[in-house]
């Protein structure tokens, strides 16, 4: 498993995540009346190097569908998702409830999400389908620079305080038109949690 920010434009092969599917007629104007694909569950992709093949693929093989049938996607990382958090999918998008950071920033995950990845045809993606992954979340990084070549400085700790809240509900918020969905993703604080203080180093 893959812990701390993912950064650049590769994904990382040692991290797994997970899509929802959808199959329709035309192009898609509502995830929820649409036909599931592979089921109601998300299921998780991982990167493929046996037998010399290098791609990504789930546990179970499946094909484009005949006919004028389309495929729309939505997905999320990491496949693991920590604690209680749970993902689903619904016309308002992606949903990951009880999502918790971890106390611990060494444990901490860098939760992404696709967007919706709507109607998909084989003829367009013979080589696979492209998911482009964005973050849920904001790192937050600390720089400090001896602006005195002659002075030695040592930096015992540092600790955030204030109103950081470590759990809470992650949605994108979708609406949709004419076959598209857009919306503005955000987070929901639990109404339950507490503000902590970070400790980033000792």
């Amino acid at each position: 498993h893959h812990y701390g920010e993912i950064n650049g434009t590769d994904y990382p092969t040692t991290e797994s995540f997970k899509v929802f599917a959808k199959q329709h007629e035309g192009d898609l104007t509502n995830w929820e009346s649409a036909d599931n694909f592979w089921g109601t569950d998300a299921q998780k992709v991982e990167y493929d190097a046996s037998e010399g093949a290098k791609y990504w693929d789930t546990d179970t093989d499946h094909y484009w569908p005949s006919g004028d049938v389309k495929l729309s996607f939505g997905a999320y990382s990491p496949a693991v998702l920590n604690g209680e958090a749970t993902a689903t999918y619904t016309n308002a998008g992606l949903t990951i409830a009880n999502f918790e950071v971890n106390a611990t920033v060494a444990n901490q995950v860098d939760l992404m999400y696709s967007g919706p990845i709507l109607n998909q045809t084989y003829k367009n993606n013979a080589t696979g389908v492209s998911v482009v992954l964005k973050h849920a979340l904001s790192s937050v990084v600390f720089s400090a620079i001896d602006a005195d070549a002659n002075a030695n400085y040592t930096i015992n700790s540092i600790k955030v305080k204030g109103k950081f809240l470590k759990k809470g509900t992650f949605c994108e918020n979708l609406s949709w038109s004419n076959g598209n969905a857009t919306g503005t993703a955000g987070w929901t604080v639990d109404s339950n949690d507490t503000e902590i203080e970070y400790t980033l180093a000792t």
